[in-house]
């Protein structure tokens, strides 16, 4: 149960500071979130307070999830362009 609140903690305030860049490239915000807090460790989350899971995933996760889904997105209309 713990866990749930502290997701929901780092959820707020990762919606809050990422919404702006995160919508100007054309990315769901919610959705960057669900995949960056999928790849943490059981074990790290239950280690970690809010603050430094949100430091850890804004650092280390969001950056290589950012240009993962902005390659598919680009493979996506390139495809559609040329089909």
């Amino acid at each position: 149960m713990a866990n749930i609140i502290k997701r929901d903690r780092v959820r707020i305030r990762f919606l809050c500071d990422q919404v702006g860049e995160l919508k100007s490239k054309g990315l769901n915000v919610r959705t960057v979130f669900d995949q960056c807090w999928d790849k943490i460790p059981n074990t790290m989350i239950q280690k970690l307070n809010a603050e430094e899971l949100l430091v850890y995933m804004q650092r280390h996760l969001l950056p290589t999830e950012v240009a993962l889904l902005l390659a598919t997105k680009n493979a996506e209309e390139y495809k559609s362009k040329t089909a």
